[in-house]
């Protein structure tokens, strides 16, 4: 529960208090005051150019309310605060959609400046590569054309210049929340409180294909997340003696997340009737089209996650000595039903369409062909059941303060914490996979081993992960003051990051069995042609795999991919450590400068959809082996239906029996601890304390992040997603996606001189009211941009992961300004496509050209105006972004697609003015 917007509560009971407090407070956006985003704002600015009329701007508006209200239930013993905070909005949100022109959507590509290619005329040159011709004219045929593909067209938007639509959402969300404290002092030793906090809100996404909410269950943006929490605290504070303090804690806290698509009838797309009626609940199917935008509304998903909290503490003054101690159990919890793909989950690529030789070639084809076609590159269709899923923590500390001399103070602590591995109350999951249990049969030729390990299952552990039981946690710091106006600060400590949940979507918690998983068969010959028929049309015809729980043990999902948290993941941990000077400077200034470290490590990797670990990887020495790895070799388990989708095919490719696991199209792990991470940087302050009526903080910092996370996130810089070869994850250890060398940050306030006291309007009167007592403060800040994760659109390194292209020496950063430079950001020639069976040579993160940087400024005026029997009206208007700085995302980052280099889209608020008004009494 995060702030909403400006400061409400900061009146706070006071138990030796009998006066009643209170405020009220209201706060607003007014649209009018409101800029264009940046890429709306360009394209008002081109239809102006071109004599056309603007579209009307967005109707936005921000609306928050709260208010509260304390006092006296017994005088001197019971006191009571409550509070209410609340907000309506309507935001802009922008961006350039790529969509499919007119004739593109019918199947024509002669105007688009790409060559399409046949699939199911894919056949060998007769030179060990293959070869596919041309669709005559550039068109596919009409009775070639998907019919559910067609029917999913008129949901997705058309582009209003070329391939381009500069799409405005307007996302209209609000929450509330409310809080009750009441303290009861016993005695004079004995003071108890109890605190309970609800909120709810309703936060739906950017909706950019535009129309009422729900009008379009196509749109990637429809449905919304309900959330709900409650918050319950229980504090007991204790004085036995004058030098020692005890305090009992009880938490409980209840954060509910409810997502729900737009409603929709996928029958009515002409799907197969089987899968229709496998379809476990009605919503848009997801469709993804690489370089394009894509359709289908988010997933449905229920969870609650919850908490009890209990912890003692004691603190006692010994002599020079202030010691700590205490004592914390948790019991951490999720109860959960992810829907995930329910309805099909779908996405499409250049590669069924691009030639004529469709291993090596890199320029042809489009996604939306293959779309069109309806050949999915991969997909699949999910079955869930509930779970409940929680973790016990138990932790025990000591710390001491230690005043060694009137100029040193040392401070010395031990924490000492265990986490059990993550439970399921009924065990319905997976605690692992064992890579070398040998299967109950044998198939000639091949080596079966390996499999999913249920929890108490055959011996098996009961608790995901590998808890350690040594997680000891030294913390050591010191204060010195060699001078009057000079204080040295430094310090070291070792903090156990908690055990984090995967994500709770397609069986990412280890719930294989419990949820199934059924993968779409896209092609029995390693990607040269389609799946005979699989289409978009009928896209499982083996049928939907129901839950079976833990009945296949070892055996379960054979023939198809799975996932599982990896048994051997360990607790990761961050070491601290840091060390700056202060001095104190004449006329109220202070300066310091320091340098602030840490290393972390066995971070997990493998917790997002597009960064799961495959354990099943081929081994890279094979791949010397080249187009060979594609040659047809008779399929061992063709006709066994325990092997699902392996079996339907008298043939497979060689590379599929070379795999460790070829009994299973993909192993995949989530949570493996093999990520690290190092941050380094030098931290200059400068301060003026508000002396005159003025004062200031400026900082800098120079630092410098690297890391081994491919699969790590940054809204401004488009993530690579996998590794090139999970057999050396420690190649990718690279400058972090998050990597900002240079920050600033001002910070100044000065009051006006006008008012009580002040040069001018020092006389009381209406004018003083009006004019006096303001204060004005801006605060800017400038920051580096982040680096680049370029990858190549066709991977086909085969290695079943990304593959990234070569560079080639050529400077990628475009000359220019930042406008000039947005639909070019970086120079295709700085790369070139790997060739087949090959790792391209670029770095998991280019830091040779990065992201736009980020500059803001923010302005306000205040002043805080005394009214009758000591209440006070504060006003406070904020110039939010006053130079309307676009904080721009990052390039387009796939090496190969149309909008590689391209910058679409842009983060932050435009400039907008926001008022508050505070009643305090």
């Amino acid at each position: 529960m995060g702030r909403t917007g400006g400061g409400v509560f900061n009146t706070t009971t006071r138990s030796g208090s009998n006066a009643w407090h209170g405020s009220l407070l209201g706060q607003t956006r007014p649209q009018w005051a409101q800029s264009r985003l940046y890429f709306d704002q360009r394209a008002c600015d081109a239809a102006q150019a071109a004599g056309e009329e603007c579209s009307p701007k967005p109707d936005t508006h921000y609306r928050l309310f709260g208010g509260s209200l304390g006092g006296p239930v017994r005088r001197d013993r019971t006191f009571f605060w409550a509070s209410f905070e609340g907000y309506r909005s309507t935001t802009a949100r922008n961006t350039v959609l790529t969509l499919p022109t007119e004739l593109e959507r019918g199947g024509d590509f002669s105007q688009s400046g790409v060559t399409i290619y046949d699939p199911l005329t894919t056949r060998p040159d007769g030179q060990g590569g293959y070869v596919r011709d041309l669709f005559p004219g550039n068109v596919i045929p009409g009775d070639r054309l998907d019919p559910v593909a067609l029917n999913m067209l008129p949901f997705l938007p058309l582009p209003l210049s070329g391939n381009s639509r500069s799409a405005v959402a307007e996302i209209e969300d609000e929450a509330l929340q409310a809080t009750f404290k009441v303290d009861h002092r016993f005695s004079s030793k004995y003071l108890a409180s109890l605190t309970y906090a609800w909120y709810d809100s309703t936060e739906p996404e950017a909706r950019y294909y535009g129309g009422e909410p729900g009008s379009n269950p196509g749109d990637p943006g429809g449905g919304a997340l309900y959330r709900r929490v409650h918050v319950l605290a229980l504090n007991n504070t204790i004085v036995p003696s004058s030098d020692t303090v005890l305090s009992l804690r009880y938490g409980f806290t209840s954060f509910a997340d409810d997502e729900l698509p737009v409603p929709f009838d996928p029958a009515t797309l002409g799907f197969a009737p089987d899968f229709i009626a496998a379809i476990p609940y009605d919503k848009f199917p997801s469709v993804g089209i690489a370089g394009f935008a894509g359709l289908g509304a988010r997933s449905l998903q229920d969870t609650t996650y919850y908490s009890h909290n209990a912890n003692v503490s004691v603190s006692k003054l010994l002599g020079r000595h202030n010691v700590k101690a205490g004592a914390d159990y948790r019991r951490i919890g999720m109860k959960l039903f992810a829907g995930g793909s329910s309805s099909g989950s779908f996405d499409f690529n250049r590669n069924f369409t691009r030639g004529p030789d469709p291993l090596a070639e890199t320029t042809s084809g489009s996604s939306f062909a293959s779309f069109l076609l309806g050949f999915p590159d991969s997909g699949s269709i999910t079955v869930a059941t509930h779970n409940q899923f929680f973790i016990d923590y138990v932790a025990g500390f000591v710390h001491d303060d230690f005043r060694v001399s009137r100029s040193l103070t040392l401070n010395l602590g031990l924490r000492y914490e265990f986490e059990a591995g993550l439970k399921e109350s009924d065990d319905r999951f997976t605690v692992g996979f064992d890579r070398g249990r040998a299967w109950p049969f044998s198939v000639p030729g091949v080596e079966l081993r390996g499999g999913l390990m249920y929890a108490g299952i055959d011996g098996y552990q009961q608790h995901q992960g590998d808890p350690s039981r040594a997680k000891l946690a030294p913390r050591l710091g010191f204060v010195w003051s060699p001078s009057s106006h000079t204080v040295v600060r430094g310090g070291y400590g070792r903090f156990w990051a908690p055990i984090q949940y995967a994500y709770p979507t397609e069986g990412r918690l280890g719930t294989r069995g419990f949820t199934a998983q059924t993968f779409l068969v896209s092609s029995l010959d390693g990607g040269l042609t389609p799946c005979p028929g699989c289409s978009l049309t009928d896209p499982f015809p083996g049928g939907v795999q129901q839950p079976t729980g833990s009945a296949g043990g070892i055996m379960t999902d054979a023939g198809s991919g799975l996932s599982f948290v990896d048994q051997f993941r360990k607790s990761p941990y961050v070491d601290q450590f840091s060390i700056d000077v202060q001095r104190e400077l004449p006329n109220g200034m202070l300066a310091s400068v320091g340098y602030l470290g840490s290393r972390s490590r066995r971070l997990s990797i493998g917790g997002s959809e597009s960064g799961l670990f495959n354990f099943n990887q081929l081994d890279r020495a094979h791949l010397s082996l080249g187009n060979a790895l594609l040659d047809l070799v008779p399929n061992p388990f063709y006709g066994d239906p325990r092997f699902g989708p392996l079996s339907l095919s008298e043939t497979v490719p060689r590379s599929q029996l070379l795999l460790p696991y070829p009994q299973f199209a993909g192993v995949y792990g989530n949570q493996v601890s093999e990520g690290r991470a190092a941050y380094d940087a030098l931290a200059v302050r400068v301060e003026r304390r508000i002396q005159d009526g003025w004062g200031f903080t400026a900082n800098y910092t120079l630092s410098r992040a690297s890391d081994n996370l491919y699969n790590e996130g940054n809204f401004y810089s488009t993530t690579g997603g996998a590794p090139l070869d999970y057999g050396n994850i420690e190649a990718e250890y690279a400058r972090s996606l998050a990597d900002t060398p240079h920050r600033l940050n001002l910070v100044a306030s000065a009051e006006l001189p006008f008012g009580r006291g002040k040069r001018w309007l020092s006389d009381p009167g209406v004018w003083r009211a009006l004019f006096g007592g303001w204060t004005a403060s801006v605060a800017s800040f400038w920051r580096s941009g982040f680096p680049v994760a370029v990858v190549q659109e066709s991977a086909n390194s085969g290695l079943g992961s990304i593959q990234r292209p070569n560079v080639t020496g050529v400077d990628p950063a475009t000359p220019g300004s930042t406008e000039d430079r947005l639909d070019h950001w970086m120079n295709p020639a700085a790369w070139s496509a790997a060739d087949p069976f090959t790792l391209g040579n670029a770095p998991r993160t280019d830091t040779r050209v990065r992201t736009p940087t980020h500059k803001g400024t923010d302005v306000a005026l205040q002043k805080t105006e005394p009214l009758h029997r000591g209440a006070t009206l504060t006003i406070r208007a904020e110039l939010i972004n006053a130079f309307n700085q676009p904080l721009l995302l990052g390039p387009g980052n796939v090496y190969g697609r149309s909008d590689f280099g391209r910058i679409t889209g842009v983060g932050g608020f435009p400039r907008m003015l926001q008022v508050t008004a505070r009643l305090a009494f």
